[in-house]
C-alpha cells in the first residue's frame, strides 16, 4: 500500500478493523485505502509499528533482500518526518566526502501519468510508481536509487542507469509523447514541480548541468544508497559519474538504525 513495487501480502486484523480500506479480486486480493486521509491514517499507524524481527536480525548481519532493505529503509525514513537526516556521502570511488541533508514533512506515492507529486509538494518525500524509471524516491530536486546491488551493477540495467534520465524519454504507459515533449525525465519532472524552462543534460566533463532559463538549478542531486556491506570501488564509473553521491549501508545502518546494530 505505501511501497508501489512490494509484493501483496494479507492484513492484519488492525488494519482491516478500521474500516479505513477496500478490497477487490484480480487473481489476489487488493487492499487500497478509501481515500487520502485514510492512506495518511494508515501510514500514521504504520509508523507506530516496529520492524519485523527478522528484518531487523538481517540489519545486524548486513544482509538483506532487496525487499527486506526497501522495507526497512522506507519504515525509517517515514518515521523521521519533521526531522532532520544526515548522511555522510563519498563519490563512486569511495573519495569526495560530502554530507547531504534530508528535511520532509510529509510521504506520498506519486502517481501515473505525472513524474512528480507537483508543485508545493518540494518538502513531501515522493515515492515513484511501480516502474517508475531509473529513480525511487524524489524529494525536491535529489533523485535518489535504492539497491542491494552495487552501483555498477544497478547501473547497467536499462531501467536503472542514470545516464537513460537526461536522454529525451520515450513513451511509457499512461505518458504519452505529446507530454513528453521531448523531454528527458528530469526535466518533466523539474518542469512539473517549479514550472518550466528546466534544462538537463550531462556535460563534456560527465557533470550535471542542470539549469532554470539558463540559471544554475540548486540542490540538485542523484544520490545512491546501497543496502549492502561494502565501500564503492567504482574506479571507473566515478569518471562516467563523478556528481553522484554514494551512501553506504554501513552509514544507513549507523545513522538510521543505531538501537539495532
Amino acid at each position: 500500500m505505501f511501497i508501489p513495487s512490494k509484493p501483496i501480502v494479507q492484513f492484519e486484523w488492525k488494519f482491516l478493523d478500521l474500516g479505513l480500506i477496500y478490497r477487490y479480486e484480480e487473481g489476489i486480493t487488493h487492499y487500497l485505502p478509501l481515500c487520502p486521509p485514510a492512506q495518511k491514517a494508515l501510514l500514521k499507524m504504520y509508523m507506530s509499528f516496529d520492524l519485523p524481527e527478522n528484518i531487523k536480525n538481517q540489519l545486524r548481519v548486513g544482509s538483506l533482500t532487496g525487499e527486506q532493505f526497501e522495507e526497512a529503509l522506507f519504515n525509517r525514513l517515514v518515521c523521521r518526518c519533521n526531522t532532520t537526516i544526515q548522511l555522510n556521502t563519498m563519490d563512486l570511488n569511495n573519495n569526495n566526502r560530502n554530507v547531504i541533508t534530508f528535511q520532509f514533512n510529509d510521504y506520498d506515492l506519486i502517481k501515473n501519468p505525472q513524474l512528480s507529486l507537483g508543485p508545493g509538494n518540494d518538502k513531501v518525500l515522493g515515492c515513484g510508481f511501480d516502474r517508475y524509471p531509473q529513480f525511487d524516491y524524489m524529494l525536491g530536486p535529489i533523485f535518489i536509487q535504492v539497491s542491494i546491488s552495487d552501483f555498477t551493477s544497478h547501473n547497467n540495467k536499462s531501467s536503472t542507469n542514470i545516464r537513460q534520465a537526461f536522454e529525451p524519454m520515450s513513451a511509457q504507459a499512461g505518458i504519452s509523447l505529446v507530454q513528453i515533449g521531448g523531454r528527458n525525465q528530469i526535466e518533466i519532472y523539474l518542469d512539473e514541480m517549479y514550472g518550466p524552462s528546466h534544462s538537463a543534460r550531462i556535460g563534456s566533463q560527465n557533470k550535471f548541468i542542470v539549469t532554470r532559463n539558463g540559471r544554475h538549478m540548486p540542490g540538485f542531486h542523484i544520490i545512491y544508497i546501497r543496502g549492502s556491506p561494502g565501500t564503492p570501488n567504482h574506479s571507473r564509473k566515478v569518471r562516467e559519474f563523478p556528481d553522484v553521491m554514494h551512501v553506504t549501508f554501513e552509514e544507513i545502518r549507523s545513522q538510521l538504525f543505531p538501537n539495532i546494530v
